[in-house]
C-alpha cells in the first residue's frame, strides 16, 4: 500500500513535517500547503481591511508544488 500524499502537492506523508487528514479522511494537506493557504488568507484580510471586495481562486495543485519546490 503506498503511504498517503497530500492532495494539493502530492508530497508524501514521508517527506512533509505534518499530514492534515479531512474527517472522511478522503482529502489531505500538509503543513506547507496550509502555509500557502495561510498566506493567501492573510493577504485577502489586508485587501478587505483596504475596503476592497473580491473573490480569490486557490492556486492549482501543480502551481503550489511549483511553489513548494522552490522554496
Amino acid at each position: 500500500m503506498s503511504s498517503p500524499k497530500c492532495s494539493f502537492c502530492g508530497e508524501s506523508v514521508n517527506r512533509v513535517r505534518k499530514l492534515i487528514l479531512s474527517p472522511n479522511q478522503e482529502h489531505k494537506i500538509c503543513n506547507e500547503c496550509v502555509g500557502v493557504c495561510i498566506g493567501i488568507l492573510k493577504d485577502d484580510r489586508e485587501k478587505d481591511r483596504a475596503g476592497r471586495r473580491f473573490t480569490v481562486t486557490a492556486p492549482q495543485p501543480t502551481w503550489l508544488e511549483r511553489f513548494l519546490r522552490l522554496r
